[in-house]
């Protein structure tokens, strides 16, 4: 009996391990995507932030990290963050009056908004879609709007949301010039903005309501809160003060006091043609227009009336612009209604699916956990012959692996054997032809020494001074190639300055290049210090120059120059010489590609230079950069970085 309890116990820990291992993938699976879902939200919201601190400053770059931010948002699937970007974006068209761009992003704003059932943030974008329709001319259009957003009012009983779609209906029936109705709706939302210290909802209804009283012939009472509402303005939004300096320009005009009137729409016109604002730029020049007129000051009045028609003109070709794409919005409209109510049975199917994948799921993991419990006994005199046996094969693929890397490995060990052994021969090529060139001379010194003269003896001892110091380089550079391939070679970085490094070997080699006429000049923009292994860099210095004196054509230039690359810094060394060609410049730096071509001088390489310095560069973990084009020269630069 004792012995039958220990079993099942043992039973049940095994069960209960592999219901844990069975839940582990679903778990995991979860977690993988909602980790991915947050990163992509976590993107989305620094761009959302990055945009907003550009809003005011650069309104472009702003629009730049807005769309940005929309390509995270829309892969996180977050509704609240998508009706955020979204209105976002239109508020950055609005600002800048792009209104149709701003109608199609508030449209989506709204559709994820309602989503979300989050419905106090859909009245607010609802007022914004009815306030760009206005802006548009669809004066129904945008009452439709604020009714809909008065429905979403009454659920979120917020006294303000009432006062500012109160406000732009006051806004739409001044424009249809019913000066009654925009009075009452703006006293309204005036009393309630007032009440809740809503300072820039107080103004804006206050120019609604002073712009009315001056339509209906109430001048005095007109111009009155109108000064106020200037006050309101010059604090809260310079930018927009033209909105209330046409309307004071007209009032003092239907009074008579002309003078007031043209500081008014002077200072008006200013601000707009200063922030591109074209409408109130219009109605600034028109009524400077009329006041000049009732003033008979012709000559003024002339010029803003042609001020007024080349503005007329360009609103105009808005407003074309604007008709072409008016029924594209009315069918938009419905289609963002559908949409809605598509997306909303979507959801609700959604959740019914996820419901029933949830049991579905349940059940599995059940009928799972049913069927391993129900076998787990019998497997248990097979289990260690399976053991075995699955031993056996990852043994055996763990061979085949290993024979295969074996074979990978000589493949690749014969492929670089054979490229070196290519090299060496190109090498071996390239020391003999010096040395003929020695042979040649020391034998026609040694048969003809007395017949020559003094200055053909020098020059001949010129060439041999030349041949010995190709080999010699020549070797130098095959003696430090081979030390860097075997890792023999010290390597020993400190802190140095470049400048007086570069400044030195370039010093060095003036001779080399006055013997050829080549100006070699050094520029630098300031000393600057890496942490490199300075016999290397002394290296690849002397090779870059030394390869750009010799492809310079006579009375050429080479320049040296040092300057700061982000941070880095940057070693260029630049010849108007002959160039390399595409072909050559694909293959400069492959040890098994001969890629030697004559100098401007006749003078011969072996192209090891140039691999030398690139092994060089990255054992002090640089880079080196190669540009070149036939007939124009070429630039050889190498990058180090720098260090404080």
């Amino acid at each position: 009996m004792k012995h039958y309890f220990v079993i099942n116990k043992i039973n049940k820990i095994k069960i209960i391990s592999l219901m844990v291992f069975v839940l582990m993938p679903f778990i995991s699976l979860f977690s993988q995507k909602d980790t991915t879902l947050s990163q992509y939200k976590l993107l989305a919201s620094k761009y959302i932030d990055a945009s907003n601190q550009n809003i005011l400053s650069d309104p472009k770059l702003a629009l730049k990290f807005g769309l940005q931010a929309l390509k995270y948002s829309l892969k996180s699937k977050n509704d609240l963050l998508l009706s955020q970007n979204y209105k976002l974006v239109a508020e950055i068209y609005k600002n800048n009056y792009e209104n149709k761009n701003a109608t199609d992003n508030y449209n989506k704003s709204i559709f994820h908004a309602l989503a979300n059932k989050d419905y106090k943030f859909a009245h607010q974008l609802i007022i914004s879609l009815a306030d760009v329709q206005r802006a548009l001319g669809n004066y129904s259009l945008g009452l439709r709007y604020l009714s809909i957003a008065d429905y979403y009012t009454n659920k979120i009983r917020n006294q303000i949301t009432h006062a500012e779609i109160y406000n732009r209906k006051s806004a739409i029936y001044y424009e249809v010039r019913d000066y009654q109705k925009a009075i009452d709706f703006a006293t309204v939302s005036l009393k309630i903005a007032q009440d809740s210290s809503k300072i820039d909802l107080v103004a804006n209804n206050q120019v609604l309501i002073g712009a009315s009283l001056g339509r209906l012939f109430r001048y005095n009472e007109s111009i009155d809160v109108l000064l106020e509402a200037k006050k309101s303005y010059m604090q809260l939004s310079p930018k927009d003060l033209p909105y209330v300096l046409n309307n004071i320009c007209q009032t003092y005009t239907l009074m008579g006091e002309y003078d007031k009137a043209i500081e008014a729409g002077l200072e008006s016109y200013e601000i707009a043609v200063k922030d591109s604002i074209k409408p109130y730029a219009h109605l600034a020049s028109n009524y400077l227009f009329q006041t000049f007129q009732k003033k008979n000051d012709l000559k003024n009045a002339y010029k803003f009336l042609t001020i007024s028609y080349k503005w007329s003109e360009l609103i105009n070709a808005d407003f074309e612009r604007q008709k072409v794409i008016e029924t594209e919005n009315k069918l938009k409209e419905n289609q963002v209604r559908n949409e809605i109510q598509n997306y909303m049975q979507i959801i609700q199917q959604n959740e019914k699916i996820a419901e029933l994948k949830k049991w579905v799921i349940i059940l599995l993991i059940i009928l799972v956990i049913f069927s391993i419990s129900s076998l787990i006994i019998y497997k248990q005199r097979s289990k260690s012959i399976n053991n075995a046996y699955q031993k056996l094969i990852d043994l055996n693929k763990q061979t085949i692996l290993q024979k295969e890397e074996i074979q990978l490995y000589a493949e690749q060990l014969n492929q670089a054997n054979a490229s070196k052994n290519k090299f060496f021969s190109i090498i071996a090529h390239d020391i003999r032809a010096p040395f003929h060139s020695i042979l040649g001379l020391t034998d026609i010194l040694q048969q003809d020494y007395e017949e020559l003269s003094n200055e053909e003896k020098k020059e001949m001892i010129n060439m041999l001074n030349n041949s010995s110091n190709n080999i010699f380089r020549l070797l130098d550079n095959l003696l430090k190639w081979s030390q860097a391939q075997t890792g023999d070679i010290q390597f020993k970085p400190e802190r140095i300055e470049l400048k007086p490094i570069v400044e030195e070997i370039v010093g060095l080699m003036q001779q080399n290049a006055l013997s050829k006429n080549i100006t070699l000049s050094f520029h630098f923009t300031e000393n600057m210090s890496v942490n490199a292994d300075k016999n290397m860099i002394d290296t690849i210095c002397r090779n870059l120059i030394s390869n750009a004196i010799k492809f310079t054509e006579d009375k050429g230039n080479v320049d040296v120059i040092l300057i700061r690359n982000g941070t880095k810094a940057k070693v260029v060394v630049k010849d108007n010489g002959i160039g390399i060609s595409d072909d050559d410049l694909g293959n400069i730096l492959s040890i098994d590609k001969k890629n030697i071509s004559k100098g401007t001088a006749g003078e011969s390489g072996s192209g090891l230079g140039l691999l030398l310095c690139k092994e060089f560069t990255e054992k002090n973990k640089g880079e080196l950069l190669i540009e070149s084009e036939m007939g124009k020269g070429s630039s050889f630069a190498f990058l180090l970085p720098l260090i404080d």
